[in-house]
């Protein structure tokens, strides 16, 4: 029986859910087509352009001017495109595929969310709706953060309704359609029912983007103030309610932001505060405010964003994942509001990690920073090195006698604690020296490493190698620092590989995509550019492992 094509049975899916959606028509859908081709394209050739660094080091052009250029307003297709690559590739053992198809979907759904962004500051003020731009800036701390790969549900209005809904029942239980009768259903709802909360910044720096997304607060119900006065806004709007934040200058009071509401005909106005979770007596706290105008988007959540990088600052701990979280928000504010310093802090942050680099660049550019200022220089500087990377990365390493292990081996080291008992780590070979080498001792392709040297004879060869560790049965990759410059004495071939069974690919980090492709069941296969500047290792370990398995090895790798 022939076996049914997954493409054409995806495309069939698909163009029965654009038929019932009657968002798309046959034109989009074959711009579409050309645009998946080019990402496919630019994926399939990503590693050559990128290794060994792993990640982009010029724009992709020829994505990104598919998006821009041509402003098409669906990127559905090629998104779903590169989630497959991710997903299938990954389960089927691609490792390169997957972590360069990673790669540009990052970067293109980053592009595509600031041609958005962009699109949004060019409205009118009176078009900007503020539920729109909470969305946008809620996408942005989504695609940016732990949750990049992962499609975000966009179901905030349905869910704006149902609320609505519920306020709809509760005042038609109460009898009364005075407005005050009726903020008070709204706040019995929000704020008792559901128990939305105001986010104090004393917790968890990792709630604090998820506390400035509106998905997520709405999904979690504690969020910043300013994301609770878009929840209640549009609840309100809702009802019937004209509402517009008014925004406090306030010392001794902890509201950055207030709901001004009324209805058209009644002269009373109510005032409700996200933190007092119901009403507000803004004529005895500030009279002067009564009838002040509502605030703007930039107004609103600009004070949102520079309290979310306020706290971001005062929690980096210089861990590579806290330094992730402010160069996502500095560079939110960047998009909104291209400001020299924030665009100057946010290229430091580029530089201090060695990551995106090339759109800091950018960026100072649009800012106009002069050449000669050193943040400039720097960058320039490290671009230069990177590159100069990628071209050594081209020289093929041959190997010498003293050599005795190959890059992809699963090896266990062993290492002395404070205490003098020896531990054994499993471990992945990503490169070797002949001997100890200062400069490639602790940085080496963008990855931190600590030398394993006291003690040992530094005229022996060295390697880089990956450590892993297992926790409930899962194989995990070590933080970044954890990776280590160890002598070879220190290493022994594991005696029977690593089994990686699906749950353990949805753990392990595809940095290792970077340099292989797949894994054999006993080793990592160098991809193409690994191969080429280690050109003897492929062979080396193949006649290392059957040395020790025998030709069972041989024949369950063919």
């Amino acid at each position: 029986m022939m076996k049914e094509d997954p493409s054409c049975t995806r495309w069939i899916e698909m163009q029965n859910q654009l038929h019932e959606k009657k968002k798309v028509v046959w034109k989009d859908w074959v711009f579409s087509q050309r645009v998946i081709e080019e990402v496919k394209y630019a994926v399939s050739n990503l590693s050559s352009q990128c290794y060994p660094l792993g990640k982009l080091v010029t724009p992709l052009h020829g994505v990104e001017n598919w998006i821009i250029g041509y402003g098409y307003p669906n990127f559905v297709f090629a998104e779903d495109e590169l989630h497959e690559l991710i997903f299938t590739e990954t389960i089927s053992g691609n490792l390169t595929l997957s972590h360069y198809a990673s790669v540009a979907l990052e970067r293109i759904v980053i592009c595509l969310q600031l041609r958005n962004l962009n699109s949004y500051l060019a409205k009118p003020e009176s078009q900007k709706m503020l539920l729109e731009g909470a969305k946008l800036i809620s996408k942005w701390f989504h695609f940016n953060g732990s949750y990049k790969t992962q499609k975000l549900v966009d179901n905030v209005e349905q869910i704006l309704d149902k609320i609505a809904e519920r306020v709809k029942q509760l005042v038609k239980k109460r009898k009364s359609e005075a407005l005050k009768d009726i903020l008070k259903c709204i706040n019995k709802i929000i704020f008792d029912e559901m128990t939305f909360t105001v986010y104090h910044q004393d917790g968890s720096n990792s709630w604090n983007h998820l506390a400035a997304s509106i998905h997520k607060v709405i999904q979690y119900r504690e969020g910043y103030q300013e994301v609770l006065c878009v929840i209640y806004l549009e609840v309100a709007v809702r009802m019937g309610i004209t509402c517009k934040p008014v925004c406090l200058d306030c010392s001794f009071c902890s509201e950055n932001v207030i709901l001004s509401c009324q209805v058209e005909g009644v002269v009373d106005v109510f005032y409700i505060s996200m933190c007092s979770r119901g009403f507000f007596d803004l004529p005895s706290v500030h009279p002067s405010l009564i009838n002040q105008p509502a605030c703007s988007f930039e107004v609103l959540f600009g004070q949102m964003l520079e309290s979310v990088v306020a706290r971001d600052q005062r929690c980096l701990l210089q861990t590579e994942r806290s330094m992730a979280y402010l160069r996502s928000s500095v560079r939110l504010v960047c998009a909104l509001w291209p400001i020299k310093v924030d665009v100057m802090q946010y290229a430091n942050l580029c530089l201090e990690v060695d990551d995106r680099v090339e759109d800091a660049y950018r960026l100072l550019q649009l800012a106009e920073i002069d050449n000669d200022e050193p943040v400039m220089i720097s960058c320039v500087q490290k671009l230069n090195s990177q590159q100069s990377q990628i071209n050594e990365a081209k020289v093929a390493r041959h190997r010498v006698p003293s050599i005795n292990y190959a890059v992809g081996l699963v090896m266990i080291h062993l290492h002395r604690d404070a205490q003098g008992l020896i531990h054994q780590m499993q471990c992945v070979i990503l490169s070797w020296d002949e001997c100890f080498r200062e400069e490639v001792s602790r940085r080496k392709w963008g990855l931190s490493f600590e030398p394993v040297a006291f003690g040992f004879c530094l005229d022996q060869p060295f390697y880089h190698i990956i450590p892993y560790y297992r926790h409930s049965g899962l194989l995990y990759q070590a933080e970044v620092e954890n990776n280590l410059y160890v002598p070879q004495e220190s290493l022994l071939l594991h005696p029977s590989g690593i089994y990686h069974d699906y749950w353990d690919v949805q753990h392990i980090d595809y940095g290792l995509g970077i340099y292989f492709e797949l894994f054999d069941g006993r080793r990592y296969v160098p991809n193409d550019e690994h191969q080429a500047h280690f050109p003897d290792d492929d062979a080396a370990a193949l006649s290392l492992i059957q040395e020790i398995y025998g030709v069972e090895y041989l024949l369950i790798d063919e």
